[in-house]
């Protein structure tokens, strides 16, 4: 199965005599089946011709505009090679030369592979070629066109043999929020001409399209389903989520079939009563500590986003943390503090360092949503140096920088930085348009560690709002970036 055009991959190139060489002649006629009689520079109007399957919808013409693009060469007029097997069919005549065709499909007379080895073993093979200049086809816009891309359906449709099914989710549609244990799915489905359905699946996803399970529903027709939320009939209960996706699969009965997933184009809620059986998660890769190492007897601050979007759509009420090699048991950890009552919140906590070892710490997180459910620990595994050692890292060998501390903060952070050698350095904030916000350091340092303390403020000395700023540390070795949540 081929599919070429001027477009695509190199179909046949001219020298400056106008002719293809001998060699391109030769792959042309042994590949495409066609042979080359005349470069077309003028046709502006493509004819279809009746009954043909690529062409037929157009036998009162299409639009040709080449010059509108700038294409000096309008395309080529073929005809079939001498002494080819299989069926040679022209696709298209024009208004210039009348001789030739500008596109063609071919056939073989047999069978090629084996049969049942791979999708297309044991039938004929089909090619389609088109010589004409595909962005200049039905007009000279690079926007989607009906008439171009009809062409290109009816080229694919008669590649595979028939056209793909297609279906399409109508309901729920995005911003549907779902209180009721039953909710009828629809969706609509459109076959090529004879045949059917032989297959259809209807999936849901909580996550926004990141994982997906399959609806078993017994009532599963061709037009739609009833969803049974609450497990009544045999299944099991579905979680509620704020991030809602349902995609439906169908296959047809040609050969080989061929199959359509449609995806909803946006998110809806669960919100049912007794939904809500899963606590907050923590947010991938946002459980850090600041600054690293610990240090025993130096302040140090746990931080970490929870979120009850997916497992619930409740508000996070609360966060606790713990340190060991296993989580305590869910309500007896350490309260962290945090922002509390909507689905996704940033908490920290002030750690205790006194005597934190020399070694690793594992610290757990958890949340607990407003529905009373704590959601799993996520570990955290940080280095810790204790009270007492000598500390070996301050005269740095390499340049670093730090995570502000603390991080989130109200009102000021700390930033630590550091030079192996002399040089000139740049310390700089953004905000997540990209904006600088201000310069914290800049000019000729010193090697060894520094620190510099932004206070919440611009360059003008104006709070900043509250939201995630981005530091960028530029020294002569390279770029250091870090990240700071100001909860002003």
């Amino acid at each position: 199965m081929v599919l070429q055009g001027k477009d695509l991959p190199t179909v046949v190139e001219c020298d400056s005599t106008g002719l293809p060489s001998a060699e391109r002649e030769t792959w042309l006629e042994h590949t495409l089946k066609s042979r080359y009689f005349f470069d077309n520079l003028y046709a502006d109007t493509l004819t279809g011709i009746a009954g043909n399957p690529i062409s037929g919808a157009n036998t009162g013409s299409i639009y040709y505009p080449y010059y509108l693009r700038g294409y000096a060469d309008a395309g080529d007029n073929f005809m079939a090679a001498p002494g080819s097997d299989g069926v040679w069919s022209g696709d298209w005549t024009e208004n210039r030369l009348y001789d030739g065709h500008m596109g063609m499909h071919w056939e073989s007379n047999a069978p090629k592979g084996t049969s049942g080895v791979g999708v297309w073993g044991g039938k004929k093979t089909r090619l389609v070629g088109m010589f004409y200049e595909w962005p200049g086809l039905a007009g000279g816009s690079t926007a989607n066109l009906p008439a171009r891309t009809g062409v290109l359906e009816r080229s694919v449709a008669w590649l595979l043999g028939h056209n793909p099914p297609e279906v399409h989710v109508n309901s729920p549609t995005p911003g549907t929020v779902v209180t009721g244990n039953f909710l009828p799915i629809t969706f609509s489905i459109k076959l090529d001409a004879g045949r059917a359905v032989t297959s259809r699946g209807v999936d849901y996803s909580l996550d926004g399209g990141e994982t997906w399970t399959a609806i078993n529903s017994p009532a599963c027709a061709d037009s739609g389903c009833i969803w049974d939320l609450a497990g009544a009939i045999g299944g099991a209960p579905v979680p509620n989520s704020t991030r809602v996706l349902l995609r439906v699969r169908i296959a047809d009965d040609g050969s080989p079939s061929l199959h359509a997933t449609s995806v909803m184009s946006g998110v809806f809620t669960l919100a049912r009563s007794g939904g809500d059986t899963r606590g907050p998660v923590v947010v991938a890769g946002s459980a850090a500590c600041s600054p690293l190492p610990i240090r025993g007897g130096t302040p140090a601050t746990l931080f970490a986003t929870l979120s009850d979007a997916e497992t619930g759509g409740a508000a996070v009420s609360a966060a606790e943390y713990s340190l060991g090699a296993a989580p305590l048991p869910a309500g007896s950890g350490t309260a962290m503090v945090g922002t509390f009552g909507s689905a996704s919140v940033q908490a920290s906590a002030a750690l205790a360092t006194d005597n934190a070892p020399t070694g690793n710490l594992t610290l757990w997180v958890r949340g607990r949503d407003a529905a009373g459910n704590w959601g799993a620990a996520t570990a955290i595994t940080v280095p810790s140096v204790s009270r007492g050692t000598v500390a070996v890292d301050e005269e740095p060998t390499v340049d670093f920088l730090a995570t502000p501390n603390p991080n989130p903060f109200h009102g000021r952070t700390s930033i630590r930085f550091g030079l192996a050698r002399t040089g000139d350095v740049r310390l700089e904030l953004f905000n997540l348009a990209g904006r600088r916000v201000r310069t914290l350091a800049s000019g000729v340092l010193s090697p060894g560690a520094h620190v510099t303390v932004w206070d919440g403020r611009d360059e003008r000395g104006v709070a900043v709002g509250a939201g995630v700023y981005f530091l960028r540390l530029v020294t002569p070795a390279k770029a250091y970036h870090a990240r700071v949540v100001a909860l002003n």
